[in-house]
């Protein structure tokens, strides 16, 4: 599964607020249990809902998405504790909570869509920050 996400501005975020603007696109293969090989992209503005959230020591970034009629999508990555997500870093071996520890990145990618749950269903997953503003998502879920 590929998953990419821009927002913008990525100000004082130590609180939740809705992206001036931003996308959030994802897709995978036949099969994969988020999107079943399907391909989805949400922007800013266009859905009901398009929240960012960062934590003030700037280890995490969380992302919410309304898009209305049942279809909601929740992504969080975190570097491992005690650093900052950092620019031009990859970080693999990803795990989701509670099986994280201390030192290992967090990734955790979940919706529902059209009413149905879907998680992803893998011990580990990887994330690169390519800019404040952009993260992109390789690995994921597997079947």
């Amino acid at each position: 599964m590929t998953v990419a996400l821009t927002a913008a501005p990525l100000v004082d975020t130590a609180q939740a607020y809705s992206a001036e603007s931003g996308s959030l696109s994802f897709g995978g293969e036949p099969g994969e249990p988020i999107s079943g090989g399907q391909s989805y992209g949400y922007e800013a503005g266009a859905v009901q809902l398009f929240d960012v959230q960062g934590s003030r020591d700037e280890n995490s970034l969380a992302v919410a998405i309304d898009a209305n009629q049942g279809t909601l999508w929740r992504l969080i990555v975190a570097a491992p504790d005690g650093q900052k997500l950092t620019e031009g870093t990859t970080y693999t071996g990803a795990k989701q909570w509670p099986y994280a520890q201390p030192g290992d990145p967090e990734l955790t990618f979940s919706g529902t869509d059209n009413g149905t749950d879907k998680w992803c269903n893998t011990n580990s997953g990887s994330f690169t920050i390519e800019h404040i503003a952009a993260v992109h998502l390789r690995g994921g879920c597997g079947v």
